[in-house]
């Protein structure tokens, strides 16, 4: 008997992108983050890392630019704990190109053995438009 095979192009199911449409990735959770350079573990992991230390990394897309080529973004992150526990948010603004790629490191002790749900919310300065994305953690590592 023949085995019948296939060839799928995932690139080619994915719809174009839209230009000037604001569009943002997935967040990818990182855990153990360290500034030298030591490699982080990589989401799926279920409850936030046991040292507190949390990186989202994203990309966006669709930026409205300036006649030089530049956009102005802002970043907003915002967390809160599901069982009522202490809640926070801060955000800077940024200058780039029509994309750009963002790690927010963030300082989740306070959190630590309860579940989270984690917003980051990108807000394009120009255009006035917005996108966000949310990654919950349960209690329990």
């Amino acid at each position: 008997e023949r085995l019948r095979t296939r060839t799928l192009r995932p690139e080619a199911a994915l719809p174009p992108l839209q230009a000037g449409v604001l569009e943002m990735s997935d967040l990818t959770p990182l855990a153990g983050v360290r500034l030298d350079g030591t490699p982080a573990e990589v989401y799926p992991f279920e409850a936030l890392p046991p040292d507190g230390r949390l990186a989202l990394s994203f990309e966006v897309y669709g930026l409205d630019v300036d006649a030089d080529g530049r956009s102005s973004y802002t970043v907003e992150y915002r967390i809160a704990g599901a069982q009522g526990g202490p809640e926070t948010s801060a955000g800077i603004t940024y200058d780039g190109g029509a994309t750009a790629t963002e790690v927010v490191a963030l300082d989740v002790t306070p959190w630590l053995g309860q579940a989270v749900e984690i917003e980051v919310r990108v807000r394009d300065e120009q255009a006035g438009t917005e996108v966000a994305r949310t990654v919950a953690f349960s209690g329990a590592r």
